[in-house]
């Protein structure tokens, strides 16, 4: 019997959900996204996965024929954004993310978006196939480490964390984390420049949310008017700073702001595990 259990990575964007699961022993056996970007920079993360490009709607997946333990997401969240300013609910690809679950029929599978998921959980989600015992929780990433603040859906068939009341107390601040001091390009900040928002860092704090464009470009500036590099930026969100973002740097930017913070990821993933192990299977 194999020691590890075996994920897929659906919508898997840069690989943030995967990088939590393999730091807690998974073998990361797919990813499948209809972004190039996404795609090559998952493929030169996970090397020994299997990554197909393509839009998984009407998808004939080779994935049927492997035997698979967990299935992660994170089905594109701007239908449930506050940042979305035309949202409309669309739960099309949260319906192809459920059709594949119950085609694999894998033991557990965690599906992340935004919390205005759970606003809507009530009134749309019950017009999907929902398992009786699904359960969610919105986490946020300051409770596992994370210098940024970034809450977070996570849904599916998979252990609750039970969060210490320590965590709710322990930041980690954004200069245990990066440079700040570093020179480095700084944004020309004014007021008659409409298509940017800035953002400005406390370092004795945790950082913003990272994310993608909104009605503006966002741009994140230190005390010293520095602008966060994208390093940084993959630093504040969790990942190790091994991880390699493939493209330009506006992908990046977007592949970081759309990414699951891979110790919110790593700690659902132990969760799973524990409760593997106290059934006497799976040691990683």
């Amino acid at each position: 019997m194999s020691t590890k259990m075996k994920v897929i990575d659906l919508f898997c964007g840069a690989g943030g959900f995967s990088e939590g699961f393999r730091q807690a022993g998974f073998e990361i056996a797919m990813g499948i996204d209809i972004d190039k970007n996404a795609c090559m920079t998952f493929e030169h993360n996970f090397p020994d996965a299997q990554v197909i490009e393509g839009d998984i709607i009407g998808m004939n997946l080779p994935l049927l024929d492997l035997d698979i333990d967990v299935v992660i997401g994170s089905p594109p969240c701007k239908e449930f954004s506050i940042g979305h300013p035309n949202r409309n609910f669309d739960l099309t690809l949260i319906k192809a993310f459920l059709k594949i679950i119950e085609i694999i029929k894998p033991k557990y599978w965690v599906m992340e978006n935004t919390p205005g998921v759970k606003i809507i959980y009530e009134d749309l989600f019950r017009k999907l196939p929902l398992p009786k015992n699904f359960n969610y929780q919105i986490l946020n990433a300051i409770h596992f480490g994370v210098a940024s603040n970034r809450t977070r859906f996570f849904g599916g068939i998979f252990p609750k964390i039970i969060l210490s009341t320590k965590r709710y107390y322990d930041i980690t601040p954004v200069k245990n984390i990066i440079r700040v001091n570093n020179p480095g390009f700084r944004a020309y900040e004014t007021s008659r420049n409409k298509d940017f928002r800035i953002r400005k860092i406390d370092v004795d704090d945790v950082g913003p949310c990272i994310t993608t464009h909104r009605k503006h470009i966002e741009r994140y500036l230190l005390p010293s008017g520095r602008q966060l590099e994208v390093g940084e930026m993959a630093l504040l969100m969790g990942f190790p700073d091994n991880f390699l973002f493939l493209g330009s740097r506006s992908k990046a930017v977007w592949l970081i702001g759309n990414a699951v913070c891979p110790p919110v990821a790593k700690a659902i993933a132990e969760t799973i595990l524990k409760t593997e192990s106290n059934k006497g299977k799976y040691i990683c």
